[in-house]
């Protein structure tokens, strides 16, 4: 068996449109609006976190038309339990359930599959910085042998984390002041949990880099990206990255938003290859971006990109 890795994780540098219509907007079927987020399901569903038409929408596998599974159709913004204020990030579990992040609502949902309304499971909808508000929250992720949902808390600089069915949550990184110590956080923007390590990686969107935060810890340590804030387009610097994941190999993915590229550090590595994009070179091409803002995977390890300014979901393949 062949043993380099780096061998088989090359992507196709030419993305092909699978959602939306490129530098298009509105509320049809076909279209999106500055997409936020997206998670692909084990059928080759695509969910997307359609921000400004405030609904989550869904993609079978191959069809350009979604259907709308949160939220309004229409694309009307609301603080009801059927509607929302700028979808954000997004979790889907096995079962089709979601957690949606309402920014402007300032809580998190739960839908459960095919219903026509949600549950705060965030939160309160009004805008603070208690144990039971949030100000503009965005990344989710789940802890899912404990059954906890973390929450970046965005405005108010900090990660909660919330048990089932309460939502009224914990803090448990960041100190509520944007800063660059070891124990601030500057616009906390997406999260990935670690199981292995019990921590979290947090994209720190306003301080230009990637920490890594272990549970029940009071400071972070450095991943990727300059400790003081400096933001850069060097192979190792970052300029407001909003999305990070690790795949199966611990190799680091990071959406360089303002540099419009996608990054990749090798497990170890501080020193990345820009997979998707060109560096500080915002575009509509095929090879371009503009801002993204999420990125995910499919079981095979294609990629997908939210181009979130030229509102479209784009796939690039791993060949």
């Amino acid at each position: 068996m062949h043993s380099d890795k780096s061998a088989i994780l090359r992507w196709n540098s030419e993305g092909v449109t699978i959602a939306g219509v490129t530098n298009t907007t509105g509320s049809a079927a076909n279209l999106l609006y500055y997409p936020y987020d997206l998670v692909v399901d084990w059928s080759y569903s695509l969910f997307v976190a359609d921000r400004n038409n405030n609904r989550i929408q869904k993609f079978l596998r191959g069809s350009s038309n979604a259907t709308t599974i949160a939220g309004g159709a229409n694309g009307i913004t609301g603080s009801t339990a059927d509607t929302f204020n700028s979808s954000g990030f997004l979790l889907v579990d096995d079962d089709g359930n979601i957690h949606i992040s309402d920014g402007g609502n300032n809580r998190v949902m739960f839908w459960e599959k095919d219903a026509v309304q949600g549950t705060i499971a965030a939160g309160n909808g009004t805008l603070g910085n208690s144990d039971n508000q949030l100000n503009w929250p965005h990344g989710l992720t789940y802890d899912r042998q404990s059954n906890i949902l973390f929450v970046s808390d965005f405005g108010n600089h900090r990660i909660m984390k919330y048990f089932y069915n309460n939502s009224t949550g914990i803090r448990v990184a960041g100190n509520n002041t944007c800063g660059t110590s070891t124990v601030q956080l500057c616009q906390p923007h997406a999260l990935f949990f670690e199981q292995s390590s019990n921590s979290l990686l947090i994209a720190n969107y306003g301080t230009h880099n990637i920490v890594r935060w272990f549970l029940n810890d009071t400071q972070w340590s450095i991943v990727i990206g300059d400790s003081n804030g400096i933001p850069g387009n060097s192979s190792s610097l970052l300029r407001n990255p909003t999305d990070v994941m690790l795949d199966p190999m611990n190799n680091i993915y990071i959406a360089d938003r303002s540099n419009h590229r996608v990054q990749f550090f090798p497990v170890g590595q501080s020193n990345a290859t820009t997979i998707v994009g060109k560096t500080g070179m915002p575009g509509s091409s095929a090879t371009l971006l503009r801002n993204p803002n999420s990125i995910t995977f499919d079981n095979q390890l294609n990629l997908y990109v939210a181009d979130w300014q030229n509102h479209q979901i784009q796939k690039f393949s791993r060949y």
